[in-house]
């Protein structure tokens, strides 16, 4: 199995994709939508959890009778 511990090649991947856009200069075949996916995909690869953990709020269930 591999592993990838290294995030330096992140933003030359993002490139690559944005040049694949059918937004783009060269009209790729990737939407809009597919990029975006794929851009916070690897931005998330560099947060922590404290970055992005939601918190909830205590929920007091109760009766609809």
């Amino acid at each position: 199995m591999c592993e990838f511990t290294e995030t330096s090649w992140y933003p030359e991947l993002k490139e690559l994709i944005a040049m694949h856009s059918s937004a783009g200069e060269h009209g790729g075949d990737l939407n809009t939508d597919t990029i975006t996916i794929i851009g916070a995909t690897l931005d998330l690869q560099e947060k922590v959890v404290r970055q992005v953990v939601t918190h909830s709020l205590p929920i007091h269930p109760f009766s609809i009778r």
